[in-house]
């Protein structure tokens, strides 16, 4: 895993990741542009989004590549002004949610924001800017689902690296 795709290990896995596409797929203007932007990003999830993949939006384009390069960490659209994009940073950012024992922590997932595996004053800089956010996730189905969970792993995170 690259360091500037090193937060990719929030996404849970391609199975976790399929699900939330099609969970949140009627949110999205274009779900199969989604549902390719995720198969792009992990080629795991392809015969697992077969359905979408078959939805004419589902085609190598402007609109997919401006999705695949969407950095959750930095990008936080909100669903108003850009429904697709708030989907892909929401199924980006579901391992958040994941049960403390399976949670990876953000000296894995930050990586490519920090001097190093020893800087835990920027680890906390960027805990504290997700929990800063009014809401982490953008969509309804994930905030009342996720953001609860999310928050108490990223709270323990923050506490654990408070310079």
């Amino acid at each position: 895993m690259t360091t500037d795709r090193a937060w990719m290990s929030l996404t849970g896995g391609p199975r976790e990741m399929a699900f939330w596409v099609e969970e949140l797929a009627h949110r999205a203007d274009s779900p199969g542009a989604v549902a390719l932007a995720v198969a792009t990003m992990s080629r795991a999830t392809i015969p697992l989004l077969t359905g979408l993949l078959a939805e004419p939006e589902a085609h190598p384009g402007p609109h997919v590549d401006a999705l695949v390069a969407l950095d959750p960490l930095r990008d936080r659209p909100y669903l108003d002004d850009g429904p697709d994009a708030a989907v892909l940073a929401d199924v980006l950012l579901t391992g958040l949610s994941r049960a403390r024992a399976d949670y990876e922590g953000a000296e894995v997932w930050a990586a490519g924001r920090v001097a190093g595996p020893g800087d835990r004053a920027g680890r906390h800089r960027v805990v504290r800017g997700l929990l800063d956010l009014d809401s982490i996730y953008a969509t309804p189905e994930c905030r009342a689902r996720l953001e609860g969970r999310a928050r108490y792993n990223l709270a323990l995170e923050e506490r654990a690296t408070r310079p």
